[in-house]
């Protein structure tokens, strides 16, 4: 790579996302050396490093769903001359069961060194984005480089809601999530006995899980009530699972339907404003707080001299708003499912972001000229 290189494809983000992209860029023919991959560290993202340190955190996805997605991989990589990814410890696991996201990431980050092998991959981050009608430009440190579409999968960071508890303490969601880690943290500060968690979804059930393990008093802040994923037939025999995306599974479904335990106090609430409010009303109960409300875009950048975060982007085929050859895909920009039932779901997974990049909508996004000579 030279300042000022040009490039077919740039795909900003090493994690399961961005190497989806890259495996179905290279599916599509477009010339390996004509695609930059651009990542610090190419470890697959947070899924293989701060997810899967210590014991892991449990999964929300089944292992047949990881499988199907290594062997589309594997077929790219061997029409490419590369060896396969096989006989990892997943390939021996029950597919229809879940499994650690440490586990499931280790032929992730195999697969991902395979690839960096065939594309232009870059071991830097990206601090700026220029849009103009003829080209894209990246910066990459003090070099920029070009191309006719760029392809964000920077990943997300949980969402934080600015409790006015100052004197309480945030135990990361990183930590909370991952049994070892959670373990080491309580181990390490005073009279930790007694932790809010706020959230619906898998990641407060699962912070909520993990902490009852560990003996902890818990006041769980709820708006609405948990779903789970529901095995189901259409009536024209096609399978399927209702609440796939939202629904809790594995090892935190059965926990959490079987919870049963005089630690476990649960807060109702109608909207976010009366969680503020139930949490100033309690708040002398706890004294650390897991705020578990989802994800949102990373700043980590700026497109046009204006943060990530300011852009709104369209679910249907991931394009930034305002924006013509920059589209979105992952855990930041998940596309809108309408399930069978009429449920309306984002869908977030490595399953999904294979799913995803091979949406015929979202392939015709990443249709573009050439660069003018």
């Amino acid at each position: 790579m030279t300042p000022n290189s040009a490039f077919d494809y740039i795909v900003v983000g090493g994690g399961p996302a961005g190497l989806c992209a890259i495996a179905k860029l290279i599916a599509l023919n477009i010339p390996p050396k004509k695609i930059a991959w651009i990542d610090p560290h190419f470890e697959a993202g947070d899924f293989g490093t701060c997810l899967s340190a210590g014991s892991g955190v449990p999964g929300n996805t089944t292992v047949e769903s990881y499988l199907r997605v290594i062997s589309a991989m594997n077929c790219i990589l061997e029409a490419q001359g590369l060896a396969p990814v096989l006989n990892t410890n997943i390939h021996h696991l029950n597919p229809n069961t879940t499994c650690t996201l440490n586990e499931a990431s280790k032929p992730f980050k195999t697969l991902t060194h395979q690839f960096q092998r065939l594309v232009c991959a870059i071991k830097e981050n990206v601090t700026a984005i220029h849009e103009t009608p003829n080209k894209v430009s990246v910066l990459i440190d003090k070099t920029t480089i070009t191309a006719n579409h760029v392809i964000l999968a920077t990943g997300a960071s949980p969402k934080n809601m600015n409790p006015s508890m100052p004197l309480k303490k945030i135990i990361d969601c990183n930590i909370a999530f991952i049994a070892s880690e959670l373990k080491k943290f309580l181990s390490d500060s005073i009279n930790t006995t007694s932790v809010a968690v706020v959230g619906s979804s898998h990641s407060a059930a699962l912070a909520v899980m993990q902490l009852l393990k560990l003996n902890c008093e818990v006041h769980h802040f709820m708006v609405g009530e948990y779903r789970y994923a529901e095995s189901k037939i259409t009536p024209e025999g096609e399978a399927y699972t209702k609440f796939d995306n939202t629904g809790l599974k594995g090892e935190v479904a059965r926990f959490t339907k079987d919870l049963n335990n005089k630690q476990y106090h649960r807060y109702s609430a109608q909207n976010k404003a009366q969680i503020t409010t139930l949490l100033n009303q309690h708040e002398s109960k706890f004294t650390h707080l897991v705020v578990a409300i989802g994800y949102e875009t990373s700043n980590t950048l700026t497109i046009n001299h204006h943060p990530l975060s300011t852009y709104a982007y369209n679910p249907r085929n991931l394009k930034l708003n305002g924006l013509s050859h920059i589209t979105g895909l992952g855990i930041a920009f998940p596309p809108k499912i309408i399930g069978h039932e009429g449920e309306t779901e984002y869908a977030v997974g490595v399953g999904k972001f294979w799913a995803t990049v091979n949406d015929p909508n979202v392939m015709e996004a990443w249709q573009c000229e050439a660069l003018p000579a």
